[in-house]
Formats: C-alpha cells, sequence, structure tokens
C-alpha cells in the first residue's frame, strides 16, 4: 500500500515542504491537494478516481464514514478535520498534517462541506456521541461479545472469525451501487478510522454511513458494544500494529518432508507477514490488489526446502472488478507497461511444477505449499 499511496500523493501534486505560512483559503487548498481525486465539484471524480479502490469521498451527498455522530448524521468538523490531517489507512487518502496547519485544515474542512446543502441546514445539526475511554479489557468480555457478534449479524458480513468472508459479503453495495468489502475484522491497522478499542467502539456505535454497516448507538447497551469491540480486539491477539515482517526463517528438520501433513508439518516454524500491494501490469487488478498481507513459513531438511504461503481468501468476491478469475485481456496494450526489454514475456515451462514444484494439497482453504 505504500507505493499506492506514494503515486496518488505524487498524482495529487503534494508538496514536498509544508507550506505553514500561507493564508488559509479553503477553496485555493482543495483545488490544490484534494480536487485531483475528489473533483474539482466535489463529486468524487477526479483525473485520479479510475486508479482509485475504495473510490474517493462524493462530497455532494453528505454521506461520511468516520463520524461521532448517530447513523445518519452528518460529521462534526472535527470528525472531517482529523481525516484531513491523518488521512485514512490503506486508502489513496494520506494525511495532511505535515503539509497543512490547523487554520487551513478548518479552512478546507469548511470548502468541502459548501458541496452539500445539508451542512446549512440547521436542523441537520449533528450531535456527537459519547465515546468514554476504554474499560479495561478482559476474557470474559470478549467472550460475551462473540455471542453479541453473533446475535446482532455481524458474521453475515464479517464472517464468523472476522475474515470479511461471511455470506452476505459478495453481495454487499454502497449506497452508489458500488461493490464493496466488509472489513477483515483480524487486521485492525487497516481500519479506515483507526484500529484502537476507542476507534472501534465509535465505528460501532455510529456506523458507516453510505454503507451497509449499522450504527448500534440506542439500540444495544453500551456494555455489549465494549464487548463486541473486545471481541474484535482478540481477532488480532489485542494488537494494532502492523505485524509485517522482512525476513522468512526456516525450520531445519532431520525427517523427511512429507505434504500430505499439510498445516501441521509447519506448526513449529515462525510465520512472517508481508503487505501485498497494487501493481501496473494486469489490466483489471491494477492498483486493487484482493490481499493486503501474505504469510509465509519455511521448513528444510538436507534435500528440501518446503515453503507454505497463506492469505485470507477473497474468492467470494464477485464484484468483477478483482475477482481471481478475471481474464486478462491480450496483446500490445498489456505491455505497455513493462519495461522494454521485458515485453512480450517469457516461454512457457516445460511442464507443469519444473520451476516451483508441484503444488500439494493443503487443509488450509487460503494457502499453498511447494517443496
Amino acid at each position: 500500500m505504500r507505493r499506492t499511496l506514494a503515486f496518488c500523493a505524487l498524482a495529487a501534486g503534494i508538496a514536498a515542504s509544508p507550506v505553514w505560512g500561507q493564508p488559509a483559503d479553503g477553496a485555493a487548498i482543495y483545488a490544490k491537494y484534494c480536487s485531483q481525486c475528489h473533483g474539482d465539484t466535489g463529486d468524487g471524480v477526479g483525473i485520479a478516481t479510475p486508479y482509485l479502490k475504495p473510490a474517493p469521498r462524493d462530497f455532494t451527498s453528505g454521506k461520511y464514514k468516520i463520524r461521532r455522530t448517530p447513523t445518519g448524521s452528518l460529521p462534526l468538523d472535527e470528525d472531517l478535520e482529523r481525516v484531513v490531517r491523518v488521512g485514512l489507512p490503506y486508502t489513496a487518502m494520506p494525511g495532511f498534517g505535515t503539509v497543512l496547519n490547523d487554520a487551513q485544515i478548518a479552512a478546507v474542512v469548511t470548502h468541502i462541506k459548501s458541496f452539500s446543502p445539508d451542512f446549512a441546514d440547521p436542523e441537520l445539526e449533528p450531535e456527537a456521541i459519547q465515546v468514554p475511554e476504554p474499560p479495561a479489557y478482559t476474557e470474559q468480555s470478549a467472550e460475551l461479545g462473540k455471542a453479541v457478534y453473533e446475535e446482532t449479524g455481524c458474521a453475515r458480513c464479517h464472517g464468523n472469525i472476522g475474515f470479511g468472508d461471511g455470506p452476505s459479503a459478495p453481495t454487499l453495495k454502497d449506497d452508489w451501487d458500488v461493490h464493496i468489502r466488509p472489513a477483515d475484522l483480524s487486521m485492525p491497522w487497516t481500519f479506515r478510522g483507526g484500529g484502537t478499542r476507542k476507534d472501534i467502539f465509535r465505528t460501532m456505535s455510529a456506523g458507516f454511513n453510505g454503507t451497509p454497516m449499522p450504527g448500534f448507538h440506542g439500540s444495544i447497551e453500551v456494555e455489549k458494544i465494549w464487548a463486541i469491540v473486545d471481541y474484535i480486539a482478540s481477532l488480532s491477539g489485542n494488537t494494532v500494529e502492523e505485524p509485517y515482517g522482512t525476513m522468512i526463517k526456516a525450520v531445519g528438520r532431520d525427517e523427511a518432508i512429507d505434504l500430505a501433513q499439510g498445516a501441521a508439518l509447519f506448526e513449529n516454524a515462525p510465520k512472517t507477514t508481508f503487505p501485498v500491494v497494487g501493481q501496473i501490469v494486469e489490466k483489471g487488478r491494477n492498483f486493487h490488489p484482493s490481499a493486503v498481507a501474505i504469510s509465509a513459513q519455511a521448513i528444510y531438511n538436507q534435500d528440501e526446502v518446503a515453503i507454505r504461503l497463506t492469505w485470507h481468501d477473497m474468492r467470494a468476491e464477485t464484484s468483477g472488478h478483482n475477482a481471481p478469475d478475471l481474464q486478462v485481456e491480450e496483446g500490445d496494450d498489456h505491455d505497455r507497461f513493462l519495461p522494454k526489454q521485458a515485453r512480450g514475456g517469457g516461454e512457457a515451462a516445460a511442464e507443469e511444477g519444473d520451476v516451483w514444484g508441484d503444488a500439494a494439497a493443503d487443509d488450509s482453504s487460503s494457502g499453498a505449499t511447494w517443496s
């Protein structure tokens, strides 16, 4: 994702140094830093929009996801300012806190609000949801949260263990009729609104306007919301830090490597997780990776090395934009992104399996093993 963000930052013309001394002209700031993605009129259709997924926010709708207000309500100014300041993780929306000062951020937020008439209606003035400091995390609360998670229907979209693969996931669309994915709850570092327990409480309370994600403020007890928060936290080991590494540590063994053992073969091998980013080679997948991370484990003996790769399987996605069986167009257009020396590709392997070895069955539904 870092490369994707870097591309979008360049496309938006972000300055290399802060502009602390510039006057707080919201329209000018918007034109310089925001319009390339969000459009000149705030409709979410800018010159960079075709390359971005999720799509940039349509400011004319008045529908915002990251808020401290009840479902269906407008956001507070502080909500919008926070997003401008820190950005949205794992999207093309960077933070401008080192580029714009507080007055400039407030000015551009005022300009953004002008795109929707709802902000001028005094009857729609939002009221903040109280987001208290988190109580201490307990296993008992997480266990209760698992039950509430099931009772409230969270699993229908997010899946039984939060991988974002629930039975309703392939059918989900936002208010613009665009297919969207439910969050993978086991990766809080990717959460748009932040992955701390306090952030998750706010999201669970307010919901995401414009999406099927409801807010539970006023519909279930605060204690139950915190219980769901604790269950979600438990899915990642109660951490919000990105778990990425740079080296696979292989474990040696004297015994023969029998791939029929599947995942059990690697139970003593440490797992290293790497981020997965978009690419510009295959049409249809440009900048839109179907996974954000892949984990690797390795074992070896005197004669062989076996590597196990696992990722959260998104094969259920049916949006057609990034499905694994998406057909890639052939022809010169496919090569135009490649260096001249690489155009045309190479020759196919003489026999299946003679490069990576024979793919072996694995008892994981989302992985592959080679030896």
